[in-house]
């Protein structure tokens, strides 16, 4: 392999030229420059124009019950037949106890896209690059579509969220340097918010994007970088075809003939099946868990606080409330939304003490995890009770997982008018494997940091509103 790299130069204007774009200067100060106003041109002001710049972006998506997660960094530079990228992918698949984790590496110089599984001898391909649309500043996301290798369908994802501009509202405020601009989507089934900053002149500055569809969510960044893009131009290379030989070897089954489920009869003569989550009955008939009793027992038990987890005591649960959502009966559910949306630094401040007490639980730091639950709940359930529910299922829960990113989210209020939020959470752990947890956050004391009232794990948003839990 041989080293290349290449810079852009800059040819300075003359004297008169220089002296002129100072005059110009004074007469219209820089603060003059509008703020660009629609959605398409603000993302077209992020394509790639030529200067270095680096990415980094992760995905997860689920399909037929199969888990998909990448892994991106790397970085661009250079236009035309100097166009040149460097990029590393991690991709992740798993379907039930089968998984396989493939790294791959792209580079693109004179026209040609190489790809390569980065093992102990790793055979690049090569196929010729051809056009790509350059109309928003992830655009390079389509080299994992030409090398084939975009098992997350992470560009289709991105476009899907980036090409209906129509959809998309637009703010914006200045700052000490330039224009930070918003882009949101104003309906909850996709979930888009985009954030550029640019300087006064509107030149791109700095590009993230999050979005979700409820099963594809996606995270990234995009921002130009000082130094040039340097590559390992490959020597040799092998067909396209035996590099696709190659890929088979880390593709999983995605069809499994599972058992059929076993059907339980219970009371009231109602058959559901059984579920592997805490919410075992979707259908709300309230049938008990095999593994505890089904009786009340004293106020702090163990066992006390699952059975009013699943509805069986009297007791209200751990979050000592009536939640309501953007449905609430006699609320106008997309003026609730419009808030939702207007509110996003406050989703993010509660995400962040999610984050926290997620930390905390992987550290196994009983107390820091503890001191972050209602006060309510620790007189309500006992220390005790508390402290074996956090022992037992939090920790080791959230011990082998790594950063978790925020699905969905509702804001929410009690019954005595606190606010709060609950948040559908996704973590991974090393080998790729997901996991999805609904916390419950509220501000119980106006001003104070949010606490944990409540926390289902391996559960989803759509479990906790099938059981009637959430309105």
């Amino acid at each position: 392999m041989h080293r290349v790299s290449s810079t852009i130069g800059l040819t300075l204007p003359s004297s008169i030229m220089r002296k002129f774009i100072l005059c110009m200067m004074f007469v219209f100060p820089t603060h003059v420059f509008a703020a660009i106003t629609t959605p398409a041109d603000i993302l077209l002001n992020t394509a790639f124009t030529g200067s270095p710049r680096n990415f980094k972006i992760q995905a997860h998506n689920q399909k037929n019950d199969v888990y998909y997660s990448t892994w991106i960094h790397g970085a661009e530079e250079g236009k035309g037949e100097w166009y040149k990228v460097k990029m590393d992918v991690v991709t992740h698949i798993q379907n039930g106890a089968q998984s396989t984790k493939m790294n791959t590496r792209l580079i693109v110089y004179q026209g040609m896209l190489f790809v390569a599984i980065m093992n102990d001898d790793p055979q690049w391909t090569s196929v010729p690059l051809g056009s790509m649309e350059l109309s928003h500043g992830f655009s390079v996301l389509q080299l994992l579509s030409k090398a084939g290798i975009d098992a997350v369908n992470l560009n289709k994802g991105i476009e899907d969220a980036l090409s209906h501009t129509e959809r998309l509202t637009v703010t914006h405020e200045g700052y000490a340097t330039g224009i930070a601009y918003s882009l949101k989507t104003p309906k909850i089934e996709n979930n888009t918010h985009i954030k550029v900053n640019t300087d006064k002149a509107n030149q791109f500055g700095y590009l993230k994007i999050y979005t979700t569809n409820g099963n594809f969510v996606a995270e990234g960044t995009v921002q130009p970088q000082a130094s040039a893009v340097y590559i390992d131009v490959p020597t040799s290379t092998v067909s396209f075809d035996e590099f696709k030989m190659q890929l088979g070897q880390f593709r999983v089954q995605t069809v499994v003939e599972k058992p059929a489920e076993k059907m339980v009869t219970i009371q009231n003569k109602r058959a559901v099946t059984s579920r592997t989550n805490r919410i075992i009955n979707a259908d709300r008939s309230r049938a008990a868990p095999k593994n505890i009793p089904t009786t009340c027992v004293e106020t702090g038990d163990i066992n006390r606080i699952e059975l009013e987890r699943k509805g069986f005591c009297p007791a209200e649960r751990f979050h000592k409330r009536i939640i309501h959502g953007s449905n609430e009966p006699g609320r106008d559910g997309r003026k609730v939304w419009q808030e939702r949306v207007s509110a996003e630094k406050l989703i993010e401040g509660y995400n962040d003490v999610s984050v926290e007490i997620e930390e905390f639980a992987r550290r196994k730091n009983l107390h820091k995890v503890k001191a972050s639950i209602s006060r309510k709940n620790l007189e309500a359930s006992g220390s005790d009770a508390i402290n074996t529910w956090i022992t037992n299922e939090i920790i080791p829960f959230f011990v082998p997982t790594n950063r978790s990113w925020v699905v969905e989210s509702i804001l929410i209020e009690d019954e005595y008018g606190h606010n709060g939020v609950v948040l559908q959470k996704s973590a991974t752990t090393a080998t790729g494997k997901r996991k999805n947890f609904v916390i419950f956050l509220l501000e119980e004391n106006k001003g104070d940091q949010p606490v944990m009232t409540d926390i289902y794990l391996n559960t989803r948003l759509s479990d906790l509103q099938a059981e009637g839990l959430i309105d």
